[in-house]
């Protein structure tokens, strides 16, 4: 029989014989003659008559003395190799012997149907065949087999059906464009290096058998022509159908397309050539039928393929058109899980699935489509849907790759992982196992990669520090043990760490990050988010286990509410929006800065363990420190402060309060044994300065005072730089116990006579001091 589609009907055939009326009355007296019917098919669907295609078939019976399980070998065939034809549909069959029936009540007969006239190979405990697909398309021909196990007699004289099944794999293809506004003229399609002869052997429950021994690799094809298609419509090819060896495919199978591409409205080829794609390890079962949607890729890309795998006889109904898996190719790594998901269109709850694997020793799945990856290769994952008489109706594959290295999206990430720890390489092999990933704690890169998949396979990372990198997302769910995260200075907008619950570092300052979320990072205890300009809102009120808190340069936080961060002693908020800053609280804090705000009153009387305070260009006009008698360091400049007292900070080594346009007094700025350094620049309204008895005060600045008359620096020993310069003073400036002065100015002081310096510079000042020399005389004691 030439290559015909036999869809699933059936048609009750005519007797074998072919005797006139008389004759057959004249047979049916012989009570043990055999007589058969012959179906092609299932009988569950009656759509499409086959009775014009099935027109020979050759049958085989073993008759055997008890009843027959496949524990022994046949023997001599009763019926061998008997060829029953017939000239068209509605001819009657004929075939040349007569069979009877055994009289022996425990005699039983094994028959078994080929539809070909093909070579027994052996009998065995079942009979095998040999069987190889024509490469001429046109010559090859559907092979279709029957079995009924341990039959006897039938009663009232009923004949012996044979309902024939196929066993080959068919292979339709179908054709879309990548891209609309194009045409795609296809010209051949081919199969590649697939195996053409198996050897086919029946089984033991009257379903289809298994094929073995599959070799002799051939490639199919079949040329095209006035076939164009486009970027938006299907268009399947149902004139050039392959039936071919069912088999999983060898590692050098491919479907090859050969086409051209135009833009619609132009006569130049923008491609022209074929495109190759892989179906190494892909199965095609008997009695399937396997449809290869492919898309055509415009130019330089890769051919694509959808696959849609069905039962070669069942009518399935209009609506149950698509069937799939969520993925139809995926990789796994060794040691690992995935789940597959099914998608039938449209759900109907009766479908039972069931799943395999076809390499067990690669990849194992379970009932409800977990995979597991067992050890390194390529396994194919099916998934049959049953109806409710428990036929397969469909079936979707997922090609599985399990690897035993990990798979690194960007080889420069792999390559900084063994250039700062090359010990990671524990077989020296150039490559990352799950095994020596799982023995890394800590990854702190410092080499540029735009990628890390490939580290959720260290599980037992503590710390990842990928700072500085081109990486724009990334994926930390999987590494739970995760403590420290660092990911500064790249351009990842977004992130998640909420799955991260062990996370108590975390970085991401110089980012364009818009929102943050550690509301589940409940142990986290040093949040960095400096220079983010995108971030407008910051919650840490989940975050009660916080000591350290940066934030900067984020414009649109106008709040933020540190009230349940009792445990904070570092807190860093400066070059923000913020309109206040309530941080009564927070009674262990020892850094405060707040400074570039629009802050317009701060209450630090709380803070009495601060050492560091900084709250400079805000709008305070009122700053009480009396309280905060450990601040080593205050600046507070650029603000609208009317006096400052600062008596009983004692441990003070640097002020700065310039630029306060308001401020009228300081006081306490004299005897303070660790004072280093002052700054009080621009104080337009400041007439009096007292620093004296100050014995570490090196520096004191305060230029552009326009109002300020005396400096009293007596005491102050260590005085290297004094800046007095665009001031008001008047008479004499005492600077005589200061001579170790280096730097000097007092510049533009009209009203300044004279500088009253050590004995050890009457002879000459240093050449750095800068006055009026012409108005200004150098005095001195002996």
């Amino acid at each position: 029989m030439k290559k015909t589609l036999l869809i699933a009907s059936i048609v009750a055939m005519t007797s074998f014989s072919s005797c006139s009326k008389d004759e057959i009355v004249s047979v049916n007296q012989d009570s043990n003659k055999m007589e058969f019917n012959a179906y092609a098919g299932s009988a569950t669907k009656a759509i499409v008559t086959v009775k014009e295609n099935f027109q020979s078939f050759n049958l085989y019976g073993f008759q055997t003395t008890e009843e027959f399980s496949g524990n022994a070998p046949l023997t001599d065939a009763y019926i061998n190799n008997e060829l029953f034809t017939k000239e068209n549909s509605s001819s009657p069959w004929e075939h040349e012997k007569e069979f009877f029936w055994s009289v022996e009540p425990n005699d039983r007969m094994q028959f078994f149907g080929v539809s070909e006239p093909i070579t027994l190979v052996t009998t065995g405990n079942y009979p095998s065949f040999g069987y190889a697909i024509d490469v001429d398309l046109t010559k090859q021909e559907d092979f279709m087999v029957s079995v009924l196990l341990n039959q006897t007699k039938p009663a009232n004289d009923a004949k012996v059906s044979l309902d024939f099944d196929h066993v080959l794999s068919q292979i339709n293809f179908s054709l879309k464009g990548e891209s609309t506004g194009f045409n795609y003229a296809v010209t051949k399609i081919e199969l590649l290096d697939v195996n053409s002869q198996g050897i086919y052997t029946f089984n033991n429950d009257e379903s289809l058998g298994a094929w073995s021994e599959q070799k002799e690799v051939l490639s199919y094809g079949f040329d095209l022509s006035n076939v164009v298609v486009d970027g938006t419509n299907v268009t399947e090819i149902n004139d050039k159908i392959m039936m071919l060896l069912p088999q999983t495919l060898p590692a050098d199978a491919k479907i090859k397309v050969t086409y051209s591409v135009k833009q619609e409205g132009r006569d130049s080829k923008i491609f022209d050539g074929s495109k190759e794609i892989s179906l190494a390890s892909r199965e095609w079962e008997n009695n399937t039928r396997t449809r290869y949607t492919l898309t055509l890729p415009t130019g330089a890309k890769e051919m694509t393929f959808d696959t849609n795998i069905g039962n070669w006889e069942y009518d399935t109904d209009e609506d149950l058109s698509i069937f799939e898996i969520n993925k139809k190719e995926t990789i796994i790594f060794q040691g690992t899980k995935e789940i597959l998901t099914t998608n039938l269109t449209p759900a109907d709850g009766s479908v039972i699935y069931t799943w395999s694997s076809s390499d067990e020793a690669v990849a194992l799945v379970n009932e409800t489509g977990e995979v597991t990856a067992v050890a390194g290769g390529v396994a194919v994952i099916s998934v049959d849907a049953l109806d409710a008489f428990k036929k397969v109706f469909a079936k979707a594959t997922c090609k599985v790759t399990v690897n035993g290295d990990i798979p690194f999206e960007d080889p420069k990430f792999k390559s900084a992982i063994l250039n700062k720890y090359p010990s990671v390489d524990v077989d020296k092999n150039g490559e990352i196992s799950l095994s020596e990933a799982l023995a890394v704690t800590e990854l702190e890169l410092e080499e540029d990669f735009s990628s890390i998949k490939g580290v959720a396979y260290f599980k037992n990372l503590t710390l990842l520090n990928f700072g500085g990198s081109s990486v724009t997302e990334f994926d930390v769910s999987e590494n739970l043990a995760l403590q420290t995260l660092k990911f500064y200075d790249t351009s990842v907008e977004n992130f998640d760490v909420t799955k991260n619950t062990e996370l108590t570092y975390l970085d991401c300052g110089e980012t364009p990050i818009k929102t943050i979320d550690v509301s589940k990072n409940l142990k986290l205890k040093e949040l960095s988010c400096g220079q983010m300009a995108e971030l407008t809102a910051l919650d840490v009120t989940n975050n009660v286990a916080l000591t350290t808190l940066y934030c900067s340069d984020s414009e649109g936080i106008t709040s933020i509410d540190v009230s349940k961060n009792t445990l904070l002693t570092y807190l860093q908020l400066q070059f923000m929006g913020l309109t206040s800053l309530n941080v009564e609280a927070n009674t262990l804090l020892t850094e405060l800065n707040c400074e570039e705000n629009k802050i317009a009153s701060l209450d630090v009387t709380a803070n009495t363990l601060l050492t560091k305070l900084s709250c400079s260009s805000n709008k305070i006009i009122s700053l009480n420190v009396t309280a905060n008698t450990l601040l080593t360091d205050l600046s507070c400049s650029h603000n609208s402060i009317l006096a400052l007292d600062v008596t009983d900070n004692v441990a003070l080594a640097n002020l700065d309060f310039s630029n306060c346009s308001l401020l009228t007094a300081v006081t306490g700025l004299n005897n303070k044994s660790d004072l280093k350094n002052i700054y009080l620049t621009g104080n337009v309204l400041l007439k009096n300065i007292d620093c004296s008895q100050c014995p570490l005060l090196s520096l004191v600045k305060c230029s552009n005072s326009s109002v300020l008359e005396s400096v009293k620096l007596g005491g102050c020993t260590e005085l290297t730089h004094l800046y007095l310069n665009d001031c008001n003073l008047t008479g004499e400036l005492d600077i005589y116990y200061n001579e170790k002065i280096n730097y000097f100015n007092c510049l533009n002081n009209p009203l300044l006579k004279s500088l009253l310096v050590c004995y050890n510079l009457k002879d000459g000042v240093p050449a750095k001091w800068e006055y009026d020399r012409e108005n200004v005389t150098i005095s001195t004691i002996e």
